[in-house]
């Protein structure tokens, strides 16, 4: 195809007679270059072989498996054939993340033998695991890949962990000691972290380790996508066991399945997580990026609230988590003193901000005991005692300039307000209204920072701001909600990026207010026809809200008949431009 002259390194346009085919398709970009069909294609598989351990429904038992194992081979081959005969290395990297979840596929297939026969589950498993090795050697040698010995190390670690772990609570499960069964799954969703603490020398050495690679992939995502994709893939198979071995005792496996109710509990994720925490920090600290230094700080809190029980626990978890409590101790109280070492040894590292979350981790230790199981278990300080840390953090503010004694006193503040009891909280819980109230003052507080650290924070801050007022939007549509707290916070969170968008002349900012008052917008009408339905039962309201439908399908198609005007009337500068 002949392309158009031209002129100064810019491409001409393309004149009114050049035929339609030979003109750029750009809507069809995305599929060309993203190419999402290997992963849709994986997922009519995983959706046809089905998730529970019973084999797709009207097969054989061991004709599932060997499904899954071609289907992996294939996609194995493909991966092969567009490296080295078509250089097509995107393609290459989404089948390659896809071959390992559908490792995770094969093994839970393989789930069935050992509830079975422990003979079977023992060869089953070892076949599995001994295929996933030969795979993934030659996917390395066909594709020219160079993994370090670490990283080697740690990726065959967990590919053991994931096929061979049904073998610990085969004779177990068939001896319905349902006591070692509990206790060896506890001890999976510790051992899952191991090979991520194997990894803390390689991040260290940093890219040097991996340059050169054999891709065009550049360190950290190649060779760190392996371990993070392994990582899900073991914390799903942890899930998985639980309901497989160790299900509600009401319930048998594939009903728990089918309702995902087992033994499982937040904490068994906090192995996993410290891990990575670990391993964030560290390489914050190799490559000096405050936020993933940050990051690194921030997950053995996330970790530590992960520990504690939920309200809503169901009995097999509760069960299992009083046991763990008189044996032990608590899952939080342990946790609490991992992430206090870790602090510590953040702080000796010189690392901003570990010094005063060390402080706070040994002062939330005063209130969480060996017996603490859940939130309603513990004492919370006074408010009085968190309205004087907001005061030191404001005064370090104005001593120092920093952005982050202002985020610490927003907290302290926020938090203060929600456990006042005799403030206005509606009819949602003070957490809740506290991690509302802290999020919009963080997102105010990155927005009007002028510290280069915090620029890759306020993306991240925006999005979540998003997410609140969908959240916000989404909980208004029970009937059972206020109808007016949802759009009054809509409004609120509208008012406070309309007034930072009006003093900075963000773009952004002003896309927040947008979509603040479209939330706000939708979520007046539905409370509107919730009320038209419950007090009146007016019935014309289908028809009067297909009015409404229709109108606003009409405000659509007149926005988008005014843009190909603006279009047209730009052409003629742009002819002008190109002719000049």
């Amino acid at each position: 195809m002949e392309h158009a002259e031209t002129t100064a390194g810019i491409p001409a346009p393309l004149s009114s007679d050049q035929p339609f085919s030979q003109a750029p398709h750009r809507r069809y970009n995305w599929l060309t270059n993203q190419n999402p069909f290997y992963l849709l294609s994986a997922a009519c598989v995983l959706h046809s072989t089905g998730w529970s351990f019973g084999g797709a429904e009207g097969l054989p038992a061991w004709l599932t498996p060997l499904l899954i194992a071609a289907y992996v081979l294939l996609m194995a081959v493909a991966a092969v054939v567009i490296v080295r005969c078509w250089h097509v290395w995107d393609d290459a990297r989404t089948i390659l993340v896809t071959l390992l979840i559908l490792f995770l596929e094969l093994a839970l297939s393989l789930d069935q033998f050992a509830l079975q026969s422990p003979r079977q589950s023992v060869i089953a498993m070892l076949g599995g695991w001994l295929f996933a090795i030969l795979l993934c050697e030659s996917l390395l040698l066909g594709l020219r890949m160079r993994l370090p010995g670490l990283y080697r190390l740690s990726f065959h670690l967990q590919l053991a962990l994931l096929f061979a772990a049904p073998l610990l609570f085969a004779s177990g499960a068939q001896q319905a000691d349902q006591t070692r069964v509990s206790w060896l799954l506890v001890a999976y969703a510790g051992a899952i972290a191991g090979p991520i603490f194997l990894l803390w020398p390689a991040v260290r050495q940093g890219r040097q380790a991996v340059t050169p690679n054999g891709t065009p992939w550049s360190w950290p995502c190649y060779p760190w996508t392996i371990p993070t994709v392994m990582s899900l893939v073991l914390f799903a198979r942890s899930y998985s066991l639980c309901l497989t071995f160790d299900a509600a005792p009401t319930l048998t496996a594939l009903q728990a399945y089918d309702q995902f109710v087992s033994v499982y509990a937040g904490y068994f994720a906090v192995p996993l997580l410290l891990a990575w925490g670990l391993i964030i920090l560290e390489a914050g600290i190799v490559t000096k990026r405050r936020f993933w230094q940050g990051s690194g700080l921030a997950i053995p809190a996330v970790a530590f609230c992960l520990s504690l029980a939920p309200a809503n626990q169901n009995i097999a978890a509760a069960e299992l988590t009083d046991r763990i409590t008189q044996t032990v101790g608590s899952p939080a109280w342990w946790t609490l003193w991992a992430a206090s070492l870790f602090y510590l040894a953040a702080t000796v590292r010189k690392v901003p901000g570990a010094a005063r979350l060390f402080v706070v981790a040994v002062a939330t230790a005063t209130v969480v005991t060996s017996e603490t199981v859940s939130w309603a278990a513990l004492t919370p300080w006074p408010p009085v005692v968190w309205l004087a840390f907001a005061f030191v953090a404001i005064v370090m503010l104005v001593i120092t300039r920093k952005t982050q004694w202002a985020m610490e006193a927003g907290f302290y503040a926020c938090l203060a307000y929600g456990l006042t009891p005799w403030l206005p909280h509606g009819n949602y819980p003070p957490l809740l209204v506290t991690v509302n109230l802290y999020l919009v003052c963080l997102t105010g507080i990155a927005i009007l920072s002028r510290e280069r650290w915090m620029d890759e924070f306020r993306n991240i801050l925006r999005m979540l701001f998003c997410l609140l007022a969908t959240a916000v939007a989404l909980q208004a549509i029970a009937p059972l909600a206020v109808w007016w707290e949802a759009p009054a916070y809509l409004a609120f969170l509208a008012t406070l990026s309309s007034v930072i968008w009006l003093m900075f002349g963000k773009a952004d900012d002003f896309g927040l207010t947008k979509y603040s008052l479209l939330c706000c917008y939708c979520v007046t009408f539905l409370q509107g026809f919730y009320g038209l339905e419950e007090h009146y039962r007016w019935k014309g309201l289908p028809a009067f809200a297909a009015g409404l439908a229709l109108f606003h399908v009409g405000l659509l198609i007149s926005s988008w008949k005014a843009k190909p005007k603006v279009v047209a009337s730009t052409k003629p500068a742009q002819k002008a431009a190109y002719s000049s």
